[in-house]
């Protein structure tokens, strides 16, 4: 019973963090034409990324590239 209970947690679990990427990444508003000045480099042992502003009215000011593990967020 332990088992049966626990690979529909996960199976669930797996199947609610793939609904939660598709929200996250299919924004069909949003598209990134917008100009960005560089504002800081992050770099340490193991990571490095960017911090941008943007210039001008964009939908996000912020935006950073991580290149660790090639993502990039706006806020």
């Amino acid at each position: 019973m332990y088992k049966v209970l626990k690979a529909t947690l996960m199976a669930g679990l797996l199947a609610a963090s793939g609904q939660a990427l598709a929200w996250t990444s299919n924004d069909p508003s949003f598209n990134d034409n917008c100009s960005w000045r560089l504002v800081k480099v992050h770099r340490y042992t193991g990571f490095y990324g960017e911090e941008y502003k943007a210039n001008g009215s964009c939908k996000y000011q912020n935006k950073f590239l991580n290149y660790r593990n090639y993502m990039i967020n706006y806020w």
